[in-house]
């Protein structure tokens, strides 16, 4: 039961360039907590429709949301 939440489509589409910004910019907090080859890897492929990365993505972009927020200081 209860109501199931899609991010993937959405970060393909809407959030495109949202989660690019967060994810692979030079601006991102937490980009080099990770394998930035793996993660670009799993962004292209997500973005390309070639895989489902949504899970992942979408705990990387909160995680980089969470620290913009509460870490900045």
């Amino acid at each position: 039961g209860g109501y199931g939440f899609r991010a993937g489509p959405w970060l393909r589409g809407e959030l495109r360039e949202f989660l690019l910004e967060h994810l692979r910019s030079q601006r991102s907090l937490t980009r080099a907590y990770y394998e930035t080859r793996v993660l670009d890897r799993a962004l292209d492929e997500h973005l390309a429709g070639k895989r489902d990365h949504e899970t992942l993505l979408w705990t990387l972009l909160s995680l980089e949301i969470w620290h913009r927020t509460c870490l900045r200081g």
